[in-house]
């Protein structure tokens, strides 16, 4: 299950990436499997400056690569994460 995660960005901002992704994802055969997590955080450098990004975590890594060069069409900092374990809902 790809899980692409929206961090720092306010609701409105954060539905526009979501309905973005959707459009950019659609049609793809993993679309139905995907789902996107939406962080109500605030995300700063050190300069004060905010810093909006995605992090993908996917539970099946043999899309991995094609999502993350998907994603750059966000025009967003985009983070992978390491899934260690997942276990579907029976």
């Amino acid at each position: 299950m790809p899980n692409i995660e929206i961090h720092g960005l306010d609701e409105k901002g954060a539905k526009d990436i979501y309905d973005r992704i959707i459009a950019v994802f659609r049609g793809r055969p993993y679309f139905d499997d995907m789902v996107v997590t939406i962080y109500p955080t605030k995300v700063y450098d050190l300069a004060g400056n905010t810093q909006p990004f995605l992090r993908l975590v996917n539970s099946h890594q043999e899309h991995t690569d094609e999502i993350m060069h998907v994603l750059e069409v966000l025009h967003m900092d985009i983070e992978r994460g390491k899934l260690e374990e997942f276990r579907p809902k029976k």
